[in-house]
């Protein structure tokens, strides 16, 4: 699905792909600029491949204990005769930074 850009001075560029877009740079930058960031791309790119499934499995692996820690721990506190309301809430907030680092 394209989208619509507006280059600076209000002329409005529609790219279907990121060809357009670096057709565009080249345009207005010069074509020093668009090398610069096609080879910036490609080593992002070559970086990304090189994380191996593995790795990622067990990233995941270790996020999932820690959360499963942290909900223990907020579930220990909550059965505690007197619950310590902010200590839960630091708990649970906590557990919530953990999956929002995962997005």
């Amino acid at each position: 699905m394209p989208h619509v850009l507006e280059i600076k001075g209000g002329e409005l560029l529609t790219p279907f792909n990121v060809f357009d877009v670096m057709d565009a740079v080249e345009d207005y930058m010069g074509t020093d600029i668009r090398q610069y960031l096609e080879e910036y791309l490609e080593g992002v790119e070559s970086d990304a491949e090189e994380i191996t499934d593995d790795e990622i499995s067990d990233h995941y692996k270790q996020v999932l204990l820690n959360i499963r820690d942290e909900t223990e721990e907020a579930l220990r506190l909550m059965e505690k005769p007197r619950m310590d309301r902010k200590a839960i809430r630091e708990t649970l907030n906590l557990i919530v930074k953990m999956i929002g680092r995962e997005k």
